[in-house]
């Protein structure tokens, strides 16, 4: 049951509350965007466009910042995975090559 919730909410802000977003935004810089671009201000338009998109990087991190440990260390996690198995990868390349060794002095 709170499956199903969860992938209406993800569906919801992956798809509806961007375009919302941005239809919202585009409404209320319309008028600095006439057009006839020769007589706007697109360079406000770009700077406050800029400023959301900052805005929203200083809040992912500060929820980030504020997120339990655990969370935060997955990739961590994720990265020693695929460090451990180079380094198998590895070890199975030097026993290769000692087996190889070994065929030459036989």
């Amino acid at each position: 049951d709170m499956k199903s919730l969860m992938q209406a909410f993800t569906l919801f802000s992956a798809g509806a509350l961007p375009s919302a977003m941005a239809s919202g935004v585009s409404q209320a810089l319309s008028s600095l965007v006439p057009n006839n671009l020769n007589h706007g201000d697109l360079s406000l338009v770009y700077l406050i466009n800029c400023g959301i998109g900052v805005v929203g990087l200083l809040l992912f991190w500060f929820v980030w910042k504020s997120a339990p440990q655990h969370l935060r260390t997955v990739q961590k996690v994720a990265e020693s995975d695929s460090d451990d198995n180079s380094a198998e990868r590895s070890d199975e390349g030097s026993s290769e090559l000692s087996s190889d060794e070994h065929a030459r002095q036989s």
